[in-house]
């Protein structure tokens, strides 16, 4: 005749030992029954399987990419600018700051990664003013940023990357 043995067995314990009642002769040296290992197992498999495809999901972020396109403001091209993608959301790595030549920018050199960035845009024109900043300085040509706040300091663009090469063109309007 098998002892059986009553003991308190903690919420935490396998589903089996909690009915109260545990026929001691039957647990391994787990504490766990063969039934009870099985089901272990099983959650344990899938709580990995969950975190493996939830890495997997979060893996694209890790790909590098690149940037290029058109910019417009009130649909003529700017000649000459700037524009900065600032990475956000937790995307890794570093954004880019490149020039806009011509309505165009390119931003390739550096390694960016996939995911979303916030787009800042300036746009430059001569004001026709020459000056010498300081004695024994070339002579700078005074230029003026045009585009509102809207578009660079207080800029709301947003836009996602996906690894490898991507195109955003900004057709700007107030």
């Amino acid at each position: 005749m098998n002892k059986i043995n009553l003991v308190l067995i903690p919420a935490c314990a396998p589903r089996s030992a909690r009915h109260g009642v545990v026929d001691t002769s039957k647990l391994g040296s787990d504490g766990m029954t063969h039934q009870d290992r099985q089901q272990s197992n099983c959650r344990v498999s899938m709580i990995c399987g969950l975190l493996m495809s939830m890495v997997a999901g979060c893996g694209s972020g890790n790909q590098p990419c690149t940037v290029e396109g058109s910019v417009t403001y009130k649909s003529k091209p700017i000649e000459k600018g700037a524009i900065r993608f600032v990475t956000e959301d937790g995307t890794p790595g570093e954004g880019d700051l490149g020039p806009i030549t011509n309505g165009r920018y390119s931003l390739t050199k550096k390694q960016m990664m996939a995911g979303k960035y916030l787009v800042m845009i300036s746009a430059f024109q001569d004001t026709g003013r020459r000056f010498i900043p300081e004695p024994g300085a070339p002579e700078v040509v005074e230029e003026r940023q045009y585009l509102p706040k809207k578009f660079n300091s207080s800029s709301k663009l947003k836009v996602s990357l996906k690894g490898g090469a991507n195109t955003e063109d900004f057709n700007l309007t107030d």
